[in-house]
């Protein structure tokens, strides 16, 4: 059996898309905590992945990107988020490198790699479809 503070990462993400902003922070910081204590490195890096989804999804750009520096770099997903955080910052040739180098990662296909392959090459047909018609 998983310890609660386990369980509330799995909270955070389904309050995260769920759009309930009031309990993913709650769910966020129970795993954090838990994470601390743990010392495992990996669910600290996680527990900031999460709280940069969270300042994302609340459109706190510095923030978010402060949490991502300090996620799992190795992780398409968080360098994914991380774009998105640099182009809502105004910092649109940022989000384009940060979200290229996602797409060009040489990782093993995980699905966090698969998604965000996918939705980095949507955008990039986008944004060259924009550059086209402008």
């Amino acid at each position: 059996i998983a310890p609660v503070w386990l369980t509330q990462y799995l909270r955070a993400r389904r309050a995260l898309a769920r759009h309930d902003g009031a309990a993913a922070p709650s769910a966020a910081a129970t795993f954090m905590q838990g994470a601390v204590a743990s010392g495992n490195t990996d669910r600290m890096r996680q527990s900031r992945e999460l709280n940069g989804l969270i300042a994302l999804a609340a459109g706190e750009f510095t923030e978010s990107l402060r949490e991502l520096a300090r996620a799992d770099q190795q992780n398409p997903a968080v360098l994914a988020a991380m774009a998105t955080a640099y182009r809502g910052s105004g910092d649109p040739t940022r989000a384009d490198a940060v979200l290229a180098s996602a797409l060009t990662m040489y990782t093993l296909p995980t699905w966090p790699y698969i998604f965000v392959r996918t939705a980095a090459r949507q955008a990039r047909r986008l944004t060259a479809n924009r550059g086209t018609t402008e």
